[in-house]
């Protein structure tokens, strides 16, 4: 992808809620920011073993990553520094993507007040763990665009929508 996009590409990472983690999965459920913290390292430990040729030895507690098959070795490419974007809206997450990521996704119902003053401060603290500064740090953001052949049937959706949520 990085090749294709000739340097643009963007890794974006996220998680997925309990309930589908329980009942859609079938799997426990644990808080995703320790798991995403160290998945995020994981995959940085991965490209370095393959833009520099490094020995593939990272140890977590919940990944442990030791074997690099040559067949799926991409090696060195043009443009190695590949941002990761976190999905993020509580503050677990988001102090998470402060400390490992590049940037963070907010979701598209998150408003301007509560990315201003609950998600950015968490982003903050995150990164004062890593001792990390922001100033390339991207806060990215897909707007919702609801749409429909007419304004009844629009308002309609919308409503439907403000219920189930």
């Amino acid at each position: 992808m990085q090749k294709l996009s000739r340097g643009r590409f963007t890794l974006g990472l996220s998680t997925q809620v309990r309930v589908h983690i329980l009942r859609r999965y079938g799997i426990p459920w644990h808080p995703a920011a320790a798991w995403m913290r160290e998945y995020v390292q994981a995959v940085r430990a991965v490209w370095d073993c393959w833009l520099n040729g490094t020995r593939l030895d990272f140890r977590g507690e919940h990944y442990n990553l030791d074997v690099m098959v040559p067949l799926f070795n991409a090696g060195p490419i043009d443009h190695p520094d590949i941002p990761i974007h976190l999905a993020a809206v509580n503050t677990g997450l988001c102090s998470v993507a402060g400390e490992v990521a590049d940037g963070v996704r907010p979701y598209p119902v998150c408003t301007p007040f509560y990315i201003r003053e609950v998600m950015l401060p968490a982003v903050r603290r995150g990164a004062a763990k890593s001792d990390r500064q922001l100033d390339d740090f991207r806060v990215c953001m897909k707007p919702l665009i609801a749409s429909a052949p007419d304004e009844e049937i629009l308002e309609t959706k919308v409503q439907g929508l403000l219920l189930h949520r």
